[in-house]
């Protein structure tokens, strides 16, 4: 037997009227689809063109000033480089913060960081090049900075390396936004851009003081 239900306005208002969550579940997995699609189909920018300013502080305002300090930076200093910029991570002191640093820093991620002193002293051994050999050779020049509390002392040899420069009499960060007191300048040794987290480095130690 042959039975129609002929489509009416009180059918197509009770269909909605208990069905409408479904539409809403469609529309909802078609933007997370195409944001999926989009993020693993984008262009990303190789690490070796980038170049990455990480600070572990956090800043509340003049934002725009430090992005712009890093474009006039990606112009005069990198010009080749298809990427450079500023990357605040505003990490706490806790070990959620310090697990995600060092996650960070052994993927290879930022060139120099500027790190807050309890972050710099736990990592520093870890995951940081000892800049002694680069200053003494004139390829990081500290001019006249005492960098004497960049030291630290690995335990097992006793020994001292110079894992951090002090940025604290850096205070033109400060037009930036930047905090710099009790703030070191680092190099994450798995950097894969050694020569740029050089240029970079000696520009904010000439720049910045």
């Amino acid at each position: 037997m042959d039975k129609k239900f002929p489509i009416t306005w009180d059918r197509i208002r009770n269909h909605f009227t208990y069905s409408w969550w479904i539409y809403v579940l469609v529309l909802a997995v078609g933007i997370f689809g195409w944001n999926l699609i989009y993020t693993i189909t984008r262009y990303q920018s190789p690490e070796h063109l980038k170049v990455e300013f990480y600070y572990t502080g956090s800043r509340i305002e003049m934002l725009e000033d430090i992005h712009q300090l890093m474009d006039e930076i990606h112009e005069d200093l990198f010009p080749e480089m298809e990427v450079v910029e500023y990357v605040e991570l505003g990490l706490m002191n806790d070990h959620y913060s310090s697990m995600t640093l060092t996650m960070k820093t052994m993927n290879g991620e930022g060139d120099v960081y500027l790190m807050d002193e309890a972050n710099f002293r736990e990592q520093a051994l870890n995951v940081m090049i000892d800049l002694g050999p680069y200053v003494e050779s004139g390829e990081i020049d500290v001019g006249d900075l005492d960098v004497s509390s960049g030291y630290v002392t690995d335990p097992e040899t006793g020994k001292h390396h110079l894992f951090g420069i002090p940025a604290s009499h850096l205070k033109g960060f400060e037009k930036y936004g930047v905090f710099v007191q009790d703030f070191y300048l680092c190099i994450p040794a798995l950097n894969g851009n050694m020569d740029c987290a050089f240029s970079l480095m000696n520009y904010f130690l000439t720049e910045m003081k």
